[in-house]
């Protein structure tokens, strides 16, 4: 297996100071154990809490610091212990990030919301040269390209809940920028549709029949992700990616996408997409809440 391409870049969106922010974060790396390699691959993709933001280290978002931060415990105890439960070990990242939340909130006599803290959606991979573990939770991507050419996104049960609610949202964006005669981007600020948000942020951990699971800050939420084993001889590819690698921009079905990738690589779709969403400054022919949004994807070959 072979990384083939990847990006990890901001959507455009600067703090005061002019940095430019990006709430995804990726890392891959390799991990011993006795005499077998275990090779990671951690993709997610932040979001930081509604309204005033509660930047819990000082120049970043909150949503950069709980990605940063989450990649950062998940390394140390991989690195410790490579072939450690995918469950356990993101389960004490979450468990970890609470704590400082907790700390940040004692600190400055505050308590945040549910929908006021930061959250991640997390592709997690690991493989050892025979088989593949992936885990997800929240709103990512993981592609596999199988080598009987079968193309399938791998089933993720909060990443479906997110984009019903998600879509439910943009489809009231949609109807505004109709009625009111305005960009679909412009909806974004109306009080409806914030307030839609908000009420979407709220049901983030909380075990409602629509609501979903996410990396936050509720113990006990690791549980709630999906865990797919795959056999390498099975596989010709896997993309991770988080949802700023919009392949609905390209207009075409899951295989053409990827004989695209393919044939271009992860950084030249990347450039098409940003092309796309640039023509489409305004999101009316592919509404979103953003013109651009951070985006990261990663291609691993597994024919190589």
């Amino acid at each position: 297996m072979e990384i083939k391409g990847q990006v990890c870049e901001t959507g455009g969106r600067k703090l005061e100071s002019g940095r430019y922010i990006n709430e995804d974060g990726l890392i891959t790396f390799v991990a011993k154990y006795e005499e077998n390699e275990h090779t990671f691959v951690i993709v997610m993709d932040g979001a930081t809490g509604l309204g005033k933001d509660h930047q819990i280290e000082e120049g970043y978002t909150s949503a950069e610091w709980y990605v940063k931060y989450m990649m950062n415990a998940m390394h140390e105890t991989f690195t410790q212990n490579p072939t450690c439960d995918l469950e356990f070990v993101v389960e004490n990242a979450i468990i970890k990030a609470a704590e400082e939340i907790i700390k940040y909130e004692n600190e400055n006599n505050i308590i945040l919301e549910e929908y006021q803290k930061p959250s991640a959606g997390l592709s997690l991979l690991r493989t050892n040269g025979i088989t593949t573990e992936v885990y997800l939770i929240g709103d990512t991507q993981a592609i596999v390209a199988y080598k009987n050419s079968v193309v399938s996104e791998l089933d993720n049960p909060n990443q479906r809940a997110l984009q019903k609610l998600d879509g439910n949202v943009i489809s009231r964006m949609v109807e505004l920028a109709k009625e009111k005669g305005y960009n679909v981007l412009d909806a974004r600020n109306e009080d409806e549709i914030q307030e839609m948000l908000r009420i979407n942020r709220s049901k983030k951990n909380s075990g409602c029949d629509d609501g979903y699971w996410v990396c936050g800050t509720t113990e006990g939420t690791a549980k709630h992700g999906a865990y797919i084993e795959l056999l390498n001889d099975d596989i010709a590819g896997i993309l991770l990616a988080s949802d700023g690698f919009d392949l609905s921009t390209l207009e075409v079905d899951l295989n053409e996408a990827h004989k695209i990738i393919l044939e271009k690589g992860v950084e030249q779709v990347r450039n098409v997409i940003r092309e796309k969403q640039e023509e489409d400054s305004y999101c009316n022919k592919f509404p979103r809440f953003k013109k651009c949004d951070d985006l990261t994807a990663i291609y691993l070959d597994y024919l190589i």
